[in-house]
């Protein structure tokens, strides 16, 4: 019996969680990370490029 009183919390907890990321993603869109006219030239989107490119200048370096 125990079983048929919990089926709800599975699917409750799908629906927290699809909100949560749904929050999230629309936050990040509306601090625009990304713009089609102007590129990554953004708030967000300068520093998380300077990123990538550092990481991406550390991978390249060969390896003595």
């Amino acid at each position: 019996m125990t079983g048929r009183r919990n089926r709800g919390s599975v699917l409750m907890e799908y629906v927290v969680l699809c909100g949560a990321v749904m929050l999230l993603i629309d936050f990040i869109w509306r601090m625009g990370l990304y713009n089609p006219t102007e590129g990554w030239d953004t708030i967000l989107g300068r520093p998380i490029e300077a990123y990538y490119q550092r990481v991406l200048g550390g991978i390249a370096l060969p390896i003595p």
